[in-house]
């Protein structure tokens, strides 16, 4: 059986992930123009996935608001060995959103709208990939993770640092939820053995993500 390649508890996070467009917010004066969506577990068909490979990852989850259509949060799955991030969503209707490259800020991609992630990808093909759960899913997350490659245009960074300053970033939205917060720096060593080669786009770091 394969082992849980979690390496630290779920953090929860006091933002929504991938707020809604206009169309996905609830009209107060509307009823019933709406079918709610069912639950599908593409989370844990993912974790199958990173289980079965032996990829260590963490995984992020926001919170909607009220207005929100959306009954699921979106969550972000890190995963630093393979120099990737994905943004899934536990219910029919929702896209997932493949990062071929990790992020200091996760929250500077996490904070998009669906309308904005499909506007960064029509313009970098190559750094973010998104498709619809409806032919064969599983075999899409398998070549978007394991054989599209991560962006390679910076020099080896540490894992561990990836991680911590991750965690730095987290601590600075605060977290609402009451959960212990994992301290990532503390993953064991063995996690931290490889670097995730080339774990971010030189450019896309400067233009996109500015402190």
């Amino acid at each position: 059986m394969p082992k849980n390649c979690e390496i630290a508890p779920i953090q929860e996070v006091d933002a929504t992930f991938v707020p809604p467009d206009s169309i996905e917010i609830k009209n107060g004066s509307e009823k019933g123009d709406f079918c709610e969506a069912k639950f599908s577990p593409r989370s844990a068909a993912l974790i199958k996935i990173l289980n079965k490979k032996g990829e260590e990852f963490f995984r992020l989850r926001g919170e909607n608001t009220p207005n929100m259509i959306r009954k699921e949060s979106y969550q972000m799955f890190i995963i630093p060995n393979l120099g990737k991030m994905v943004l899934i969503c536990d219910e029919e209707g929702n896209r997932t959103f493949v990062f071929h490259f990790l992020s200091k800020k996760p929250d500077s991609w996490f904070a998009r709208s669906k309308k904005e992630l499909k506007t960064f990808s029509e313009s970098h093909p190559s750094e973010l990939d998104h498709f619809e759960w409806k032919k064969e899913p599983e075999k899409k997350l398998l070549e978007y993770l394991f054989v599209i490659k991560h962006s390679d245009s910076l020099k080896n960074i540490e894992t561990k640092k990836i991680l911590e300053e991750i965690q730095i970033r987290l601590q600075e939205l605060k977290s609402k939820k009451k959960k212990p917060t994992a301290d990532l720096s503390e993953v064991k060593e063995k996690s931290l053995e490889k670097a995730s080669k080339g774990w971010e786009n030189a450019s896309q770091l400067r233009k996109e993500i500015k402190s």
